[in-house]
């Protein structure tokens, strides 16, 4: 059933994630680029309240929403390691958890969605803070080496909690299987 949640999903998917690849590796525009993220960010957060507000949560949604988060922080690292603005272990942390944490959830057959731990919410605060900073600290609209610092330093900290979290959900896996 593709109602308006479902569809800002796709759109996250098929739109937001090609058109920030595109921005900033093919039209090296780190400003809209840093605009398309924080409307991808954004969409992460609309999609799922809408769905629970209108009461419109699907089989659908719960499936998707969750695949289109790790796939835009997925696809949002790896350009910016592509770009030169974050550095290859970045990307590892996130693609490597996210491969393990997957892997566990289709060996286990894992049916139920699984709850949110406050540190996988802090290290996605973390993550849609730091990586648009990153952006931002290599727009080209002003020199700030503090600003590229403490980017770095979030999406550091938000990359280190991602690999915590993946291990928190491996463990809530492993102990709750099939459900």
């Amino acid at each position: 059933m593709l109602n308006l949640p479902n569809a800002i999903t796709v759109t996250r998917l098929v739109v937001f994630m090609p058109l920030f690849v595109l921005l900033v590796l093919v039209w090296h525009d780190n400003f809209w680029a840093l605009i398309v993220l924080v409307v991808l960010g954004s969409t992460d957060w609309l999609d799922g309240f809408l769905a629970r507000r209108w009461n419109q949560v699907t089989r659908f949604g719960t499936v998707v929403d969750p695949i289109a988060d790790r796939a835009s922080q997925v696809v949002v690292i790896i350009t910016l390691v592509v770009a030169g603005i974050a550095p290859l272990w970045m990307a590892l942390a996130i693609a490597l958890t996210d491969i393990v944490v997957g892997s566990l959830v289709l060996g286990f057959h894992r049916t139920k969605s699984m709850t949110a731990t406050k540190f996988g919410k802090t290290r996605t605060a973390l993550l849609m803070v730091g990586f648009p900073f990153l952006l931002l600290a290599n727009a080209g609209l002003f020199d700030a080496p503090a600003l590229a610092a403490v980017a770095y330093w979030v999406a550091a900290a938000g990359c280190i909690a991602h690999a915590i979290a993946g291990i928190q959900y491996s463990r809530q896996i492993i102990l709750h299987k099939g459900e």
